[in-house]
């Protein structure tokens, strides 16, 4: 009789030699221990495997295509919360054709102690955070960008939904005080009094205090 051929375990990536294992410490080594995949691609060499970052870069593709689905989910669970701290972070990326790097922003929204949501934009127009905060109401803190303020304004002519509440950074607020220190006895003042703030703020994190 024929010879009796167990069906092949079901491969992650079809027709591919990529095991879970091999995945994961491909991942690691890029977002955790901050090796590009031409590094991986010559770390491999020396133990004698071939594998090209092109491969790397597809099943790297992949995998965030596969992990979508959680990663809409932390931004819908954000959106569920009263406040958010958002920044712009630039970051240069590649333009084929343009003969240079461009000029992008990661978008970071933060939930203290619940999570953090990142949309990437190739601008910093207020334009962006419609796909983010549109659904959202609560407060949001920033470090004073004119934007948020233009975002708000199209948010309530638009949607006639009520503005968001807009805090800013201390440490931006400061920032002016501190320049007119030399020619204001108010600007000393308040540096002293955001420096009390500070110092409360020290107690209340080292003690664990919890507004909850």
């Amino acid at each position: 009789s024929a010879p009796v051929i167990a069906p092949a375990p079901k491969q992650l990536i079809g027709g591919s030699f990529a095991t879970p294992s091999l995945l994961t410490q491909i991942l690691i080594g890029k977002y955790v221990d901050h090796l590009p995949l031409y590094r991986q691609e010559q770390i491999f060499a020396r133990y004698w495997i071939k594998l090209s970052r092109k491969t790397m870069s597809d099943w790297v593709w992949r995998i965030g295509d596969w992990l979508r689905i959680i990663y809409d989910e932390i931004g819908n669970e954000l959106l569920l919360e009263k406040y958010l701290q958002i920044d712009e972070t630039p970051v240069f990326y590649l333009d084929p054709g343009n003969g240079k790097a461009r000029k992008g922003y990661l978008w970071v929204f933060h939930a203290p102690g619940k999570g953090v949501y990142i949309q990437w934009y190739p601008s910093r127009k207020a334009a962006c955070l419609r796909a983010m905060l549109d659904e959202f109401d609560g407060t949001i803190q920033n470090d004073g960008y004119a934007g948020y303020w233009s975002y708000n304004k199209y948010r309530c002519v638009k949607f006639e939904k009520k503005a968001l509440e807009i805090s800013c950074c201390w440490a931006h607020a400061r920032r002016k005080f501190f320049k007119a220190k030399d020619e204001s006895n108010l600007a000393r003042k308040m540096l002293l009094e955001i420096k009390e703030l500070y110092r409360i703020e020290s107690l209340l994190r080292e003690s664990q205090s919890s507004n909850e």
